[in-house]
């Protein structure tokens, strides 16, 4: 690379050490002047990186870096190196001497969420609405496949199972208690207030504990829709034989006397 002109401005295209050579000439006479030029990295201002965080069930630590190849570091937490770990919730600022004397300063946030009350759903009309809100996103489902809404409410159309999951900025999930829509009816389903089945997932039997004293039909579908079992479910214990099922994933719908339906999903496994 070569410039003519008397106050050249050369861009280097990556880091290292260059040569540079200036030649100053006067009629017959001319004088060379070489000088290395180290070119350092870029150092960008938000060089910590954006503010983050994660779950407190996590228990998680994250390293934070400054640029390497600096004269000197000094952190708030007293250290000096270019990089420290924390597993701490807080402010973490770090001040940087490059080789050349600039002092450049960078700031980060680490929050540590607690894990949320979980959401509660209430229907008014066509549509459901959660409590929960905050810095938080939102994952509707309906008869537990994603309806692709992610916003504090949903406007339903038909009837099925639906729930809310909330997600913290640092990760912590909450989800809600099902509620159930039949046509313009809905009923609310407390996490086994009608049945209890264990296990799950499922080996070659299973335990249906019916709680509510109420007949009860129950049936197994797959992830299509297609019948593979169906029953009678009696109050009490019922082992359920599960043996010809394939591997995968199902759904096991509980119909109660009133006509509205219970779903549950089960995992199939050897």
């Amino acid at each position: 690379m070569t410039a003519s002109i008397k106050s050249p401005l050369i861009e280097f295209q990556d880091t290292g050490v260059y040569s540079v050579r200036y030649i100053a000439s006067n009629g017959s006479r001319s004088d060379t002047l070489t000088k290395e030029v180290t070119m350092l990295p870029k150092i960008y201002k938000n060089f910590l990186g954006n503010d983050t965080g994660w779950c407190e069930s996590v228990g998680a630590s994250i390293p934070l870096k400054a640029p390497a190849g600096m004269f000197c570091y000094q952190w708030n937490t007293g250290e000096t190196g270019d990089e420290i770990t924390t597993d701490t919730a807080g402010i973490y600022i770090a001040k940087i001497t490059t080789p050349n004397f600039c002092v450049l300063y960078d700031t980060i946030n680490i929050v540590i969420d607690s894990i949320p009350d979980k959401p509660v759903i209430t229907i008014s009309q066509d549509t459901l609405k959660t409590n929960a809100i905050g810095n938080i996103r939102y994952q509707w489902y309906k008869d537990e496949f994603m309806t692709g809404s992610n916003q504090p409410y949903l406007v339903y159309s038909d009837s099925g199972i639906y729930k809310v999951e909330i997600i913290t900025s640092g990760g912590c999930l909450g989800i809600s208690d099902t509620v159930q829509i039949r046509g313009t009816r809905a009923r609310t389903l407390q996490p086994n207030a009608f049945v209890k089945i264990f296990p799950n997932p499922i080996d070659n039997y299973f335990y249906i504990e019916v709680l509510a004293k109420e007949n009860l039909k129950a049936e197994i579908v797959d992830i299509t829709g297609k019948k593979v079992f169906d029953t009678e479910l009696s109050n009490g214990l019922n082992k359920i034989e599960a043996g010809n099922i394939e591997n995968g994933i199902y759904f096991l719908k509980i119909r109660f006397e009133d006509e509205s339906t219970g779903i549950y999903k089960l995992i199939k496994t050897n």
